[in-house]
């Protein structure tokens, strides 16, 4: 595991991302041969997808930074998960 990152296992089949108080969502498209998920929490839509979990994890981060940028940038308060 990646220091940083933390991964929430539930009983069902669905897995979690978390960083910076933010959860993403893990899900699996077999069609697509990829991961996929959204930030959950929050109204805005954030999305994210790779081929790895590793991959995952990275756009996860990257897709997050991307929102709390483009929130200061239209100087909009960004939403708390």
């Amino acid at each position: 595991m990646i220091k940083g990152y933390i991964v929430i296992k539930t009983k069902t089949v669905k897995r979690f991302l978390k960083h910076n108080r933010y959860i993403g969502s893990i899900e699996i498209s077999t069609k697509d041969n990829c991961l996929y998920g959204k930030i959950i929490g929050i109204n805005d839509l954030v999305s994210y997808e790779a081929k790895s979990v590793a991959e995952l994890k990275i756009s996860f981060i990257e897709s997050l930074e991307n929102y709390l940028e483009t929130c200061k940038e239209l100087g909009k308060e960004p939403e708390k998960a």
